[in-house]
Order: C-alpha cells, then structure tokens, then sequence
C-alpha cells in the first residue's frame, strides 16, 4: 500500500507544495521491491530503492520524524535526484 504525506522544507524543489512542503511517500514497486520518494510540486525529488520492505519503511519513518526534509539529508541518506 502506498503512504504518503507532507514535510517541511526548507530547499526549493522547484516547486514546493504548499506551506514549503514536499511530498514524502513509500511505494511498493511491481517487481516487488519498494521506492521511498521526496518530491516537489512539478519535476524536482530525489528516490531510494530498496529490496527490502522493512529497510524502506524504517528509512520513511525517519524522514517522517525530520522537521525540515533538504537536499543535503537526502544525499547522505543515499538518494539520487531522480
């Protein structure tokens, strides 16, 4: 089941949604791994992959405990600007 919610930010993704939000999600992928994504309002996110559903989910649930979602966490978390 797809998750997804919005954070803070304090980077521009070219657009923020809302109130300087980002859209953070966890996504099932049909080859049966699994996708957690940062994105902005148009064409601006950086994504994880995983083959593991438990290390996907325990790497959402710590973004969704972040105050403010940036570029910079996001590549030393070990994602790619997609």
């Amino acid at each position: 089941m797809r998750i997804d919610i919005f954070k803070n930010t304090s980077d521009d993704f070219a657009p923020n949604f809302d109130n300087d939000t980002v859209q953070l999600s966890f996504i099932p992928i049909v080859d049966g791994s699994y996708r957690v994504a940062v994105w902005g309002n148009d064409d601006c996110g950086f994504e994880r992959n995983f083959k593991s559903k438990k290390n996907a989910f325990k790497l959402f649930e710590e973004l969704k405990s972040v105050d403010d979602i940036t570029y910079q966490l996001l590549k030393r978390m070990g994602f790619r600007h997609a």
